[in-house]
């Protein structure tokens, strides 16, 4: 059987309501609108990825190196009160007078 050359052009399907929908298989507008919204994506996308993306791993790096830097000094500080208790108990060491030892080279 022949199909008119109008009829291979459209396709019509009915939906589950029952209503008849007309697609066509080339409509020079949908390409059009296609191809623009291709174009603006991918403006969108390399203005983000040059850009913005960029600017955020920064930000977000600065702040968990200030972070890092802050939970530094903390355990510093935690260490030098536990290290000087410590250190106040231990008595000086006795010098017996002025002798130095030493071994003679020859």
């Amino acid at each position: 059987m022949l199909v008119p050359a109008k009829i291979c052009q459209n396709i019509i399907i009915i939906s589950l309501t029952g209503s008849k929908c007309l697609f066509s298989t080339f409509d020079p507008t949908m390409i059009l609108k296609f191809i623009i919204w291709s174009i603006i994506i991918s403006l969108v996308l390399r203005f983000v990825m040059r850009f913005l993306f960029p600017v955020i791993i920064t930000k977000v790096a600065t702040d968990k190196l200030a972070q890092m830097q802050k939970q530094m000094e903390d355990m510093q500080r935690q260490a030098n009160t536990n290290a000087q208790p410590k250190s106040a108990p231990k008595a000086p060491k006795q010098v017996d007078g002025d002798y130095i030892e030493y071994e003679e080279v020859k």
